[in-house]
């Protein structure tokens, strides 16, 4: 029988038009043979003009692999996950393959029911930043179907994998606020990404050391992902007795939902607060405070994780583990507790560790 499309042509009205029989259709369709430009051609201005819409269900249900990449991600509304779904996209577009994003929303559950459909809907591959511990029971179904798997984030197991040094962009958080004069720190944390999130932390931690014996880090995790559990972060760092001078989230998003409550409640920042984010988005910079932060190449993730999961489908395939380096922003967010007034942005911290 004749795949139909909503148009009323089949597989067979293609060949025709294009003058070409439906065995060259059903290759160029399936990409499983190589078939020459101008036959190609031919095949795509038949399709066109006939206005033929190939049946991928159809095409799935009898063994093929459904032309989509799943983005597996815990805030994919986020602007860091938004930068790099950007880079995957440019990567696929050119495959023909569609990005489907699944957000998590921080929950195990979520992550496992996303993964699972995956791996029915039999796709090409998916790109996940895992949330929690090093794991790979979500996956075994996803790999089991012949799909790719790359990992944002470190990852143990024998799986393509790309991540950003946490730790050290912990370290050059917590350097550039003791170097200011800040001894009391607030870590600010919360769900999704956890393991992420506790390396920054573990990184933050063994700044602390090295610079000031006397310096402090305290640390509050957000309950949940929506801007009011974040913003709520604000009202408990305040209440800590005694008061830190300094906050260092764990992302952005998390700083800038704070960053914009203490403004609220005319708390001066950096003159009450110093703050300082992780990722670099670009509301980072158009912040009305603009916001100190750890910049990641988000889009960069983005393409790597894209470019290694297309080289995963071909033979021969070499598992690789990539680790991208992060580089400090200084901006107003931040400056000396002993200078009174703002300071304009320096690039000092810059300078001592220059970004790859």
């Amino acid at each position: 029988m004749s795949a139909v499309s909503p148009s009323g042509s089949t597989i067979r009205d293609v060949a025709r038009v294009a003058g070409v029989s439906l065995g060259t259709v059903s290759n160029y369709l399936n990409d499983v043979k190589p078939i020459s430009p101008k036959t190609r051609v031919r095949i795509e201005q038949a399709i066109e003009n006939l206005e033929f819409v190939p049946n991928r269900a159809l095409r799935t249900m009898h063994g093929g692999r459904s032309p989509a990449i799943g983005f597996v991600v815990s805030d994919s509304p986020d602007p860091f996950f938004v930068e790099v779904a950007r880079g995957v996209e440019d990567v696929i577009r050119s495959a023909g393959i569609v990005l489907v994003s699944c957000n998590t929303k921080g929950k195990q559950e979520y992550e496992s029911s996303y993964v699972k459909v995956l791996a029915e809907m039999r796709v090409t591959g998916a790109i996940v930043m895992p949330s929690f511990e090093h794991s790979d029971v979500p996956f075994r179904g996803l790999r089991a179907s012949g799909a790719g798997l790359v990992v944002l984030g470190e990852w143990d197991d024998d799986t393509c994998a790309i991540s950003f040094d946490d730790r050290l962009g912990g370290q050059l958080a917590i350097e550039h606020l003791i170097e200011l004069g800040h001894t009391d720190i607030v870590f600010l944390g919360g769900p999704g990404g956890e393991h992420q999130i506790e390396q920054r932390y573990l990184g933050a931690l063994t700044a602390l050391s090295p610079f000031s014996p006397d310096a402090s880090l305290r640390r509050v995790d957000a309950a949940g992902v929506t801007v009011q559990d974040r913003a709520f972060l604000a009202d408990q760092v305040l209440a800590l007795d005694p008061r830190p001078t300094a906050i260092f989230a764990a992302s952005d998003t998390l700083a800038l939902a704070v960053l914009n409550e203490l403004l609220r409640r005319d708390i001066r920042v950096p003159g009450e607060m110093a703050v300082v984010g992780f990722n670099n988005i670009a509301a980072a910079q158009l912040a009305v405070v603009p916001l100190t932060t750890v910049s990641v190449p988000q889009y960069e993730m983005g393409i790597r994780a894209a470019q290694l999961l297309l080289d995963e489908l071909r033979p021969g395939h070499v598992h690789q583990q990539l680790l991208l380096k992060p580089n400090l922003i200084v901006r107003e967010s931040t400056r000396s507790v002993a200078t009174p007034g703002l300071e304009g942005p320096t690039n000092k911290a810059s300078r001592r560790r220059p970004q790859d």
